[in-house]
């Protein structure tokens, strides 16, 4: 925990517009909340600045932000940072040169929204936009660290279309003819333009409500929602009192949240981050709970998007006892013991061995390397005698500088095709755990080369050849060539657009001065959730470059767009960029779709030579349509040959310490 808490609260009950109806919770709201955090930590330990209706204005709530939080000499990097808001939310259209799925943003209204700006008989004060509040998040984060909750007991679903038929008041005020058609002024430029200068080198800016961001937000509902009046705090505190602990994390409060039929709260961010805290929790993504049925059998809440099928085998954790996959079915999988006189725990944890059959990996180690075949047993891996049976051939090797290297060498067609079917590892890094090491070169050769259409694994076969799902036929997945920072603080698209991805394979030169952005559309009229990953062969590991928050639902209504790299929610730009000394590299895109949703979080993987990461339990929700989509990009270095194929080295232009800055390919 940290030791001390700094919080801004706001609350606006009473607006001065006539345009905007008055709430009645939204200080009850503020003052439960302040309560919470009084009886939880010490006043010696707790900063909270509140402003209340006709104090918290638009000038006011950016200057406290400020004062309170970003420029305050008193807080240390690490203490955690609280901007509690309760008031009217609403979308307007987005400024001009903004990429966002739907050409609108979210903004917060503060007490003096739609009144007339000082000395102005046109100009009407506008609400704190996301953009605005993601430079000031941004900057806030620079400066103080990540230990940053943002809440927002706001809905923001832009009022006058889906309004609750029981009467119930919601905290949204009503839309205008100019919310959707003038584009949201350019009041906040400054705040836009001065935090691009601390992007590396310069670049855009995240969502400051949503997106993939090291904050944690916690929210009233979805963007297409409205917020009741007096119902989402309420529910907030009562979890944070009774339903969690000390050593809880955000993604343990976003499934102890309750929620209503037409209202979802959400937790975004933070993640495995405790709450209030910068500790990371110390658990595995990669387990299942299983839960015991009156039959005997057991039930895990995954499928077919995970990585299942039939006949799919998990060991429990620490009994070692095995099950396997009987039904895969709409909700949850259900499993039978391999043994019925292995007892089970009526509530265990379990670990899918998804690479059995067809699957596993066959390796063949060079002399004087072994494995003792006790640490084989129940591997998603097997020894095999010859090297033309392998699918992975390790050798250790002396290199120049008399240092021992462990040579790994891929026999897979789609590797070897793209020439990055080599790599090596420093031995002292893998010469204690080579049984782990090989399973996660087996967990991302497994989950680089499944697909819903077909048992086959793509690894067997170039990417020409490969069939692609059929639900990703109609989702449009374009890489770009970003343009400079626009005078706003943005980045966008060069003009003319020109898609990268030719044939699912992009060849790029390595040129530090090119920066790029990725954008996924759905053109169907399902709903669909995208999961980004990106597969580095130098290392073996899996990055998550988009993952959707918690929704009950799709999110839509379709088409939906997701940018990666620019717009809203896009994060920083991409840079690909050679090792010194190297011509080329390979790396691959792979995008998984489905029409519901589900936590990918356990296809994420540090390098094979890393030790093992501190994660947390994965928990899926009801199944439906998946499918992937495999693609490539190849970085060349000027002046040489840019062959068809795919290659990928890629850094992001960011300072978080958890996406490394620089994906080398070795």
């Amino acid at each position: 925990m940290s030791d001390r808490i700094f919080a801004l609260i706001v609350a606006i009950d009473k607006y001065q517009s006539d345009e905007i109806h008055d709430l009645h919770q939204c200080l009850n709201d503020a003052t439960l909340f302040s309560t919470y955090l009084l009886k939880r930590f010490s006043k010696p330990q707790l900063h909270i600045r509140s402003i209340y209706n006709e104090a918290a204005t638009r000038r006011a709530i950016l200057s406290e932000f400020r004062s309170h939080l970003i420029d305050n000499t008193d807080v240390n990097t690490g203490d955690a940072l609280i901007f509690y808001f309760a008031g009217h939310g609403c979308r307007v259209k987005a400024p001009v040169g903004w990429s966002t799925r739907d050409g609108e943003i979210e903004t917060i209204c503060p007490y003096d929204e739609l009144t007339l700006v000082d000395g102005s008989q046109y100009d009407m004060v506008p609400g704190i936009p996301d953009l605005t509040i993601a430079s000031l998040l941004h900057e806030l984060t620079r400066k103080k660290g990540e230990n940053i909750t943002v809440i927002l007991d706001s809905c923001h679903s832009g009022g006058g279309t889906r309004r609750p038929k029981d009467g119930t008041l919601i905290r949204c005020r009503e839309s205008r003819a100019s919310d959707r058609k003038v584009p949201f002024p350019d009041i906040d430029r400054d705040i836009w333009t001065h935090e691009a200068a601390f992007m590396k080198p310069t670049g855009n800016k995240e969502s400051g409500f949503r997106g993939n961001n090291p904050h944690a937000l916690l929210a009233a509902c979805r963007d297409d929602e409205f917020a009741a009046d007096g119902y989402f705090t309420n529910q907030l505190v009562e979890c944070l009192r009774h339903k969690v602990t000390a050593e809880s994390t955000y993604a343990d409060l976003a499934t102890a949240l309750s929620f209503k039929p037409d209202q979802h709260p959400q937790c975004e961010g933070g993640g495995d981050r405790i709450i209030f805290d910068t500790r990371i929790a110390s658990q595995d993504h990669k387990t299942f709970t299983l839960t015991k049925q009156e039959d005997g059998k057991y039930s895990v809440k995954a499928w077919a998007i995970h990585g299942l099928r039939r006949g799919t085998r998990f060991r429990v954790i620490d009994s070692g006892a095995l099950l396997f996959v009987e039904h895969i079915g709409k909700i949850s999988s259900i499993l039978l013991p391999q043994i019925a006189s292995i007892a089970i725990p009526d509530v265990a944890v379990a670990v899918a061995l998804l690479n059995d059959g067809n699957a596993i990996l066959k390796v063949f180690l060079h002399q004087p390397l072994s494995i003792p075949s006790e640490q084989v047993k129940d591997s998603s891996f097997i020894i095999v005698t010859l090297p033309g049976d392998a699918d992975l051939i390790l050798t250790r090797v002396t290199d120049a500088e008399g240092k021992h290297r462990l040579h790994v060498e891929s026999t897979d067609v789609l590797l070897r095709s793209n020439m990055c079917h080599v790599t090596h590892f420093a031995w002292s890094d893998v010469c204690n755990s080579l049984p782990r090491f090989l399973d996660r070169i087996s967990h991302f050769r497994y989950h680089l080369g499944r697909h819903r259409d077909s048992d086959d694994l793509d690894t067997d076969l170039e990417l020409s050849h490969q069939t692609m799902d059929a639900i990703l036929d109609h989702v449009a997945i374009d890489m770009f060539r970003l343009g400079p920072v626009t005078s706003r603080g943005f980045r966008e698209p060069e003009i003319p657009e020109k898609n990268l991805i030719y044939d699912r394979a992009a060849n790029l030169l390595s040129d530090d001065a090119f920066k790029y952005g990725i954008r996924l559309k759905n053109t169907t009229a399902v709903n669909l959730f995208f999961y980004f990953f990106y597969f580095d062969p130098a290392d073996y590991s899996i990055q998550s470059w988009y993952l959707p928050p918690h929704h009950q639902k799709a999110p839509g209504p379709a088409p939906e767009t997701v940018t990666v790299g620019y717009g809203a929610g896009g994060g920083y730009p991409i840079q690909f960029r050679l090792e010194e000394g190297k011509n080329r590299d390979t790396g691959f895109l792979k995008v998984f779709v489905s029409t519901k949703y589900v936590d990918m979080r356990h296809m994420e993987q540090e390098s094979a030579g890393e030790a093992p990461q501190r994660l947390t339990v994965v928990k899926g929700l009801e199944t439906g349509i998946w499918g992937a989509w495999l693609g490539a990009v190849t970085v060349t270095a000027p002046g040489n040959f840019l062959p068809h194929v795919s290659a990928l080295q890629i850094m992001f232009l960011s300072s978080d310490k958890r996406r490394p800055p620089l994906w080398r390919l070795l």
